[in-house]
């Protein structure tokens, strides 16, 4: 299979947006000379972002020929469909025109954000951790710069752009999450400052390069990167930084003394500083649930054996706490859609154990 760009061809064509737009053929670029008119590649590329729609052909005359008499811009149309017809071999299936509306449908091509695209999707549905490694990555390679900068002013492109850069903000950030717990740091690091410089108020990606650095051994360097967090917000916002340097070095050793292979046990005080952490992301990326045990005959099973069962089959990142009659637990990167089928499943493995019959479980959760 030919590739360009990490991306795999399937068809004839690849079509490229992110980081400046190109059309590849048989895996070979259309070279620049090639296109005579610029009205030709400033339409095409505003088709590709429309792919799959019905453009009525009075806005595409507003967008390219504004003022411009009707019958002139008609014209103009016509000519500039058949440059790209022409340069590209598009034929009549993929770039048509119907009933005063225009249409680009990518049949046997490939478009680039199309693919960076499913690969995030495909990560956020699979629970195997290498497996939505892999993707992220692959993800994240695709992304060489942000959806057609060429069009960077356009006001129809603005909605597009900051969806992909979206998209691409939340597999950094979750690819970060999944070589944290691997503990390769070095990696971390490079991956948030990333994302700093994508979004440079993102508070959550300078505590991930401050945890990295301390990870890696490197106080001095996890000290300067939060001076650099705490003069961005207090210059550009007005605010500090909703926790203290020393406070995320205690929460990150407290974290360092605990091991185990799955999610971690805490304490109560613990769970709670890491919840207020979690409750302050930029967007929710976890559930905590809290699971209280009842019983008519105030029998209650041995909660701890609970707890330590549930730690070994719930992963790596996860974290449980007991407080009295109830178990809390911090479900790390799980949808909002997925969230009610994880705790049906959780509370089901509870329930078949034997000193569970006269006991009843109420559960309630919410995104953090």
């Amino acid at each position: 299979m030919i590739t360009v760009g990490g991306v795999p061809i399937n068809g004839k064509y690849l079509i490229r947006t992110l980081g400046g737009f190109q059309i590849f053929k048989d895996g070979k670029p259309i070279p620049e000379e090639k296109w005579k008119s610029q009205k030709a590649l400033e339409l095409l590329r505003f088709l590709v972002a429309n792919r799959n729609k019905k453009i009525p052909v009075d806005r595409i005359f507003e967008y390219m020929w504004p003022g411009m008499s009707r019958e002139s811009a008609k014209a103009n149309l016509h000519s500039t469909l058949y440059t790209i017809r022409k340069v590209t071999g598009f034929n009549s299936s993929i770039l048509s025109v119907k009933n005063e509306n225009i249409r680009f449908v990518p049949e046997n091509i490939e478009v680039d954000v199309d693919a960076f695209e499913k690969l995030v999707r495909l990560a956020e549905s699979t629970r195997d951790i290498d497996e939505r490694e892999k993707l992220l990555r692959d993800a994240v390679d695709l992304y060489t710069g942000d959806f057609l900068p060429e069009d960077m002013y356009e006001d129809w492109s603005i909605p597009y752009r900051e969806y992909y850069r979206e998209l691409y903000i939340d597999a950094l950030r979750n690819l970060s999450h999944i070589l944290m717990e691997k503990e390769a740091y070095t990696e971390v690091k490079n991956l948030a400052k990333k994302l700093i410089s994508m979004d440079p108020y993102n508070e959550e990606a300078y505590y991930t390069v401050i945890m990295a650095y301390f990870y890696l051994g490197r106080l001095n360097d996890a000290r300067r990167w939060y001076q650099k967090l705490e003069k961005v917000l207090k210059e550009d916002l007005g605010i500090y930084p909703s926790r203290t340097f020393e406070e995320i070095l205690k929460i990150q050793r407290d974290f360092r003394s605990i091991t185990g292979r799955g999610a971690l046990i805490v304490g109560k005080g613990l769970f709670n500083k890491i919840t207020l952490y979690e409750s302050r992301k930029r967007r929710p990326t976890s559930i905590l649930l809290s699971l209280t045990f009842i019983s008519a005959d105030g029998n209650l099973p041995n909660l701890e054996k609970i707890l330590i069962e549930l730690s070994r089959s719930l992963r790596r990142g996860d974290v449980l706490t007991l407080d009295v009659n109830s178990i809390n637990i911090l479900l790390n990167e799980v949808r909002k859609e997925k969230a009610e089928e994880v705790v049906k499943s959780i509370i089901k493995r509870i329930k078949e154990r034997s000193d569970m019959k006269n006991v009843e479980i109420l559960y309630d959760w919410e995104c953090m």
